[in-house]
């Protein structure tokens, strides 16, 4: 990524100037696959400085999905836009990558250490991290290897994500052609062609630097351009997005139209039209049409329609009634009858009542 083109010429000016590679030094084309690229694609960035201050909403604007931009190249020449730059994409609304030119020739984990400093946790929308795997710094294939351990080791721990791999074929086949590294995700660079060689440590790959020379709006001069093999779904789980955005056409969950599990027109447990325990229409346990164990209608022993003895008489009074008179009983309405007084026994009573008086009366006056 840094550079891409100087360095591929450098390469080529190598090669014409020492002879024709060895199939050990370069790797053959057996060693390669050609991969195409899949249904779905998505179009992105990767910037370091040299790209100076990047309008994000531009970029975004542009049709470019996600962006990476470099932490450092090694450990003495951070990168001063990074921070920049890694907070503009994400305010742009892309999913936003990171990358560090790695040198082997200094110490790996303190690379790595950088790099965890630099991204802090991941958040929903981070991709992991990337390495850059352009040179040698002069150390062997084996240091080199357990140079680039190191790093992803130390970077996978923390993290708990796979770091992807950025490398070209022609380098992998030629300095690491290390088989222990296909479990990293594959950023391949491979320019000029209509599908991308992949190493034989891979099967496929999941970005494709397909140009360092492209025109962007928002990024002045040349940028890299970058290429997703899936769906904007994919891009999303890779970048730890629970679920791709719903849009605007895509019913929600639970919407107006599905009925919830119990509407307006489905009765309630219980509603005015179910009838109760006891209602309105049910007779009570006692009502005031049910007798009671006495009511209104019985007459007590002695009630006001009936004649008192009130005690002032001696059994010659107009209208007293002598009490050692056997017909006191009746006169009293003993007669045994507990209805009300105005019933057809009370009134047989009242007559004999006013019978015997007047027979005593005549009796009194004829002696």
């Amino acid at each position: 990524m840094r550079n891409s083109r100087l360095a591929l010429a450098l390469a080529l000016l190598l090669q014409a100037a020492c002879g024709a590679p060895s199939d050990q030094d370069l790797g053959t084309q057996d060693q390669e696959l050609t991969v195409c690229q899949g249904a779905h694609t998505l179009e992105g960035v990767d910037v370091s400085k040299w790209q100076g201050t990047v309008d994000w909403a531009a970029v975004r604007g542009a049709g470019k999905v996600f962006a990476v931009a470099r932490i450092s190249d090694g450990l003495t020449h951070p990168d001063l836009m990074f921070s920049a730059n890694y907070a503009g994409i994400k305010a742009a609304g892309m999913i936003r990558g990171s990358y560090q030119f790695f040198e082997p020739a200094e110490n790996a984990l303190d690379q790595a250490n950088m790099v965890l400093q630099a991204v802090g946790s991941l958040q929903p929308g981070d991709l992991p991290p990337i390495l850059d795997v352009e040179v040698t710094g002069g150390v062997s294939q084996a240091q080199l290897r357990s140079q680039i351990h190191a790093w992803v080791d130390r970077v996978t721990q923390v993290l708990g994500r796979e770091p992807f791999i950025y490398v070209s074929p022609a380098f992998w086949n030629s300095n690491v052609a290390d088989t222990s590294f296909g479990m990293n995700p594959l950023w391949i660079a491979n320019y000029n062609v209509s599908c991308p060689n992949v190493p034989a440590t891979w099967s496929n790959w999941v970005f494709w630097q397909y140009s360092p020379s492209g025109t962007v709006a928002g990024i002045s001069g040349g940028a890299d351009l970058d290429r997703f093999n899936g769906s904007l779904a994919d891009l999303q789980a890779l970048a730890g997005m629970a679920a791709p955005a719903v849009d605007a056409g895509s019913p929600p969950p639970h919407d107006a139209g599905t009925p919830p599990v119990q509407d307006a027109g489905a009765p309630p447990i219980q509603d005015a039209g179910s009838p109760t325990i006891r209602d309105a229409g049910s007779p009570p346990v006692q009502d005031a049409g049910s007798p009671t164990s006495w009511d209104a209608g019985p007459t007590p022993a002695q009630d006001a329609g009936k004649p008192v003895n009130s005690g002032s008489g001696s059994g010659t009074g107009s209208g007293g009634a002598s009490s050692t008179n056997p017909s006191d009983s009746v006169a009293k309405g003993g007669c045994g009858c507990s209805g009300a007084g105005a019933g057809p026994s009370s009134l047989a009573s009242a007559l004999v009542a006013l019978a015997l008086a007047v027979g005593r009366r005549r009796t009194v006056m004829a002696g």
